[in-house]
């Protein structure tokens, strides 16, 4: 099983707007899983900046299996939001 890549102060803002009729606006990875498991119509707002992301291994020492193994899960995971974020801005 894998874990959900979220911001949990995101999902609740979420949760609200769906009870209350509000509009929130989250970050594209609590959106996707969102968007996946419950109901509502994802919009992407081109005017916020970007995320930009780093990951953070130890110098001097040969990364692990298990952290070659996050970095690339992360990647993908990351490829696919920007990927399904692009298909809803058209």
């Amino acid at each position: 099983m894998q874990s959900l890549l979220t911001a949990e102060t995101s999902r609740a803002a979420l949760t609200l707007s769906r009870h209350c009729g509000g509009l929130s606006i989250v970050d594209a990875f609590t959106a996707h899983c969102w968007h996946q498991h419950s109901s509502g119509q994802p919009r992407v707002v081109s005017e916020l900046p970007f995320y930009r992301f780093a990951v953070f291994e130890p110098l001097g020492t040969r990364a692990s299996m298990i952290d070659r193994g996050f970095q690339a899960s992360l990647i993908a995971e990351f490829d696919g939001i920007v990927s399904w974020a692009h298909q809803l801005d058209r």
